[in-house]
């Protein structure tokens, strides 16, 4: 919008007549459809009398004149026309008219001219025409070819004779733009030149007097026609040649003032075209440094970057090379001099006059004497990043050029800084989904195969111990069933890491405060990770609850003290600490799955060889591992993953190889503070019994196996494969069913829907689950359903018979309100 009102201004006030055509009648005529006031003016006709009606109504006499037929050939052909001083007359006006014609992007045609009647009559006709051709200049280019006819011309005469021919291409139009200089007695002309009623201008100021004007003429209309035929772009850039060449002048006339500011200028566009194109921010930061005094504008220029404890994060310089060393280092350590911290202050710039006297502190004084030093935060919408510090000649420090163009060059910086920022936090996120839905898939894979091995190592394990019971004692195969029943307890203990990892065992929440968890391993910790290792805790003592399994947290706690110690093969320290942290919006925006809100932090940090990148991406993988073969299962820290995700936290991994590893793990706070119960426990001292009981396995050989477990113990045993001949079976016997031991997970029909099949005809019935990991039907994020009972695969022999005592043992109106909440919730398929 601004673009479109300095265009009409330039429009209304320029000296030239400019009209504005639409065709009608494919093109035998043309309608008015803007006329600008030198137009009005010259041919004495209103705007009301012209706009909207046609010009051979308005001006009868246009045929004559010649202009109608280049009106006509520019709307067909596309191609501008001049046609030359000609004589227009009807019954009203006559007068002398040069036009130059073109055609807009819009369709419309346009008309420059001038009134050259006078010149005619007194027979003083010099036209100039524009000769000029080619391709647009920048306007950054315009400027830099103007800094350099500034601080290479030694008299204003030269200065100006350059700018005629240097300020025509910085326009938009180029070919139609003419310039004119006013200085003192002088009058300077880009040729051809011809005024017209579209022009801009601006006065040349030397020390803070007006000493003349920059004029830029376009010879005609231009299609940014709504707010003129200059862009707001264009009317900044006028005042700035007009400030270039009075600075020129000064520099002329009093020194080498604008000599300096010109160099500066150049350096801070060609920082600017350096953002543009720069796709490195480290290569981005050091150019930007050498671009600065590349140019001479500046005599050094170093860049800091800031972490949230204004220690620097990074350092660039140029023009100072190793005695920016010291600088450096203290920078890093968070020593900052005085400079600096003003300009993390505060938004302006800072102004370091006399450094030697002001910073005697700091190690730059001595390569500061006889300069001054500028410094501006490098901030963007409240982000402030570092400092940009420039040194430059004294005298020059309290021009506002040269601050504002310091100010200008650091919120560029800074902005690039802040598009830097947020393309790694994209590419950080889309990294954290990509492993979480890699995780996601990992974990389905693993719980499912831990189900299917879950119930061949029930039969192996429970098989042993059959064989172990019908054997004599220093039977030599008993030593054989061992090995078989050891090989089988660590692939039951392997399982159940998988579980962990997919998030499929079973949890028993409750209400607990991480200190005492930690209190309560400290001594089993030490004797852990032995005693070349120093254990440090900082436990918070306002510590908020959550809700978690404590063995499960022992466990968390126990795999990443394991890690931390095969990481210090040599000793080191582990430290491990407690906080209560507050999870903001913003942290939730820049890691995948948070939620935001009050959590629990529980961080465990070594002093070991920490690992790359790429190492620390697959950290948490199954049966990932850096051990040498057979030295590790690669299930620790997937375990530990596991049990965060299903307890509804986070864990990330903080590590640069040769600097340790800290693992942060992120638990919800507790919505309640109240300590679980301990329930009494049903002791069973003798597992045997006579009641009926249904077992359903879709997996033969675990059925055949529960069967003669059961049988053993003396129970009557009825069996089925699935769930519909798990009903059939019921429906058929006509006695007492006392219990239903079924598998969660079958095909047909899931041990949930027959429980609630069965409960509705037999409301007595007790329930007791098997599975080889938790599934929806019975448990609700890990956590089993209140008042159902549950065996976990693979049991051994005598797990199974006590689990079944126990459960046939409890109080009857207990079973029937238990019953009760079975026979009330609607079955769930799994």
């Amino acid at each position: 919008m601004k673009d479109n009102e300095r265009y009409k201004q330039l429009f209304d006030n320029m000296s030239e007549g400019v009209a504005i055509y639409e065709a009608v009648d494919d093109g035998e005529d043309f309608v008015f459809v803007d006329y600008n006031k030198a137009g009005q003016s010259m041919d004495g006709t209103a705007l009301d009398d012209a706009i909207g009606k046609r010009v051979t109504n308005v001006y009868p006499g246009v045929k004559k004149l010649g202009l109608f037929e280049v009106l006509q050939r520019v709307w067909k052909t596309g191609e501008a026309e001049r046609h030359p001083v000609s004589l227009y007359e009807d019954d009203k006006l006559t007068f002398f008219r040069a036009n130059y014609v073109y055609k807009l992007p819009s369709g419309e045609i346009v008309a420059v001219y001038n009134d050259e009647t006078k010149r005619k009559m007194a027979e003083q006709e010099n036209e100039k025409l524009l000769l000029i051709s080619g391709e647009r200049l920048k306007e950054l280019q315009g400027l830099y070819s103007l800094s350099n006819a500034a601080a290479e011309c030694t008299n204003t005469k030269d200065l100006f004779q350059r700018s005629c021919s240097l300020v025509p291409p910085a326009w938009l139009h180029p070919e139609i733009a003419r310039c004119r200089l006013l200085f003192d007695e002088q009058e300077l002309l880009s040729e051809p030149f011809e005024p017209t009623q579209w022009m801009q201008a601006a006065e040349i100021q030397v020390e803070g007097k007006t000493r003349g004007a920059l004029e830029v003429y376009y010879l005609k209309n231009t299609p940014e026609q709504d707010e003129g035929p200059f862009l707001a772009e264009e009317r900044k850039l006028i005042d700035g040649l007009a400030r270039i060449l009075g600075q020129a002048v000064a520099r002329i006339e009093l020194g080498e003032r604008v000599l300096h500011l010109s160099a500066v200028l150049r350096a801070v566009r060609n920082v600017n075209q350096l953002i543009t194109k720069e796709k490195d921010r480290e290569k981005l930061l050091r150019g930007a440094c050498e671009n600065l005094t590349a140019t001479r504008g500046y005599f050094n220029s170093w860049i800091a970057l800031f972490d949230d404890e204004q220690k620097a994060t990074a350092t660039y310089e140029s023009g100072l090379g190793a005695d920016f060393d010291p600088m450096a280092k203290r920078l890093k350590r968070g020593e900052l001099s005085r400079c600096v911290r003003m300009a993390i202050k505060q938004e302006a710039v800072v102004l370091i006059d006399d450094p030697p006297t002001e910073c005697g502190d700091c190690p730059l004084t001595g390569l500061y004497a006889g300069r001054v030093g500028l410094s501006s935060r490098l901030e963007h919408e409240g982000r402030v990043f570092g400092i940009l510090s420039v040194s430059l000649p004294q005298g020059f420090s309290k021009d506002e050029e040269e601050i504002s163009l310091l100010k200008e060059v650091a919120d560029d910086i800074a902005f690039a800084l802040h598009l830097f920022e947020v393309k790694e936090e994209q590419k950080l996120l889309e990294n954290q989904l990509l492993q979480s839905q890699k995780m996601e898939s990992v974990g389905r894979l693993a719980g499912g195969v831990a189900h299917d091995f879950n119930n061949l190592l029930t039969v192996i394990l429970s098989s042993c111990t059959f064989m172990a019971e019908d054997l004599r004692d220093g039977d030599p195969l008993l030593d054989d069933l061992q090995q078989i029943k050891s090989a089988g307890d660590r692939a039951v203990a392997l399982t159940s890491q998988l579980l962990a990892f997919s998030r499929q065992q079973m949890l028993q929440p409750e209400a607990i405060d991480l200190n005492r968890t930690m209190e309560n391993l400290d001594r089993l910790l030490r004797r852990l990770i032995g005693e070349d290792i120093d254990i440090a805790t900082r436990m918070d003592p306002e510590l908020w609850k959550v809700m978690a399994d404590p063995g499960q947290i022992e466990q968390i706690v126990m795999n990443l003290a394991v890690n931390a110690r095969d990481a210090m093969p040599t000793g080191g320290k582990l430290t491990i600490e407690t906080a209560n942290i507050e999870l903001d919006e913003e942290y939730a925006r820049r890691h995948a799955g948070v939620t935001p809100g009050p959590h629990v932090m529980l961080a465990a940090s070594d002093t070991g060889s920490g690992m790359d990148a790429e190492t620390a991406a697959q950290i948490f993988d199954p049966f990932f591992t850096t051990k040498e073969k057979g030295k590790g299962t690669g299930l620790g820290l997937s375990t530990v993953y596991g049990i965060v995700k299903q307890h509804g936290g986070n864990i990330w991994i903080y590590t640069e190889p040769g600097k340790g590893a800290i693992f942060k793990i992120y638990l919800p706070r507790a919505k309640t503070t109240e300590e679980k119960a301990i329930r009494p426990q049903n002791k069973v001292t003798d597992s045997r019994g006579t009641e009926t009981v249904l077992v359903v396995e879709d997996a033969a050989a675990v059925l055949r196996l529960a069967v003669k477990v059961l049988k053993r113990k003396g129970y009557n045993v009825l069996q089925a494969r699935d769930g519909l001949e798990g009903e059939s079976v019921a429906n058929a016997h006509e006695g007492p069913i006392d219990l239903l031991l079924t598998d969660v997970v079958m095909p047909n029909s899931s041990g949930k829907e027959l429980a609630g099949k069965l409960l509705a005809k037999r409301p007595n019935i007790k329930v007791l689950y098997m599975s080889g990991y938790t599934d929806n039907a019975i448990v609700h994020h890990g956590v089993l359903d209140p008042g159902t009972h549950f065996v976990q695969k693979p049991f051994s022999v005598d797990s199974l018979a006590q689990k079944v005592r126990e459960v046939l043992n409890l109080d009857q109106s207990k079973t029937a309100a238990n019953s009760g909440d079975q026979r009330n919730k609607a079955p769930t398929s799994s």
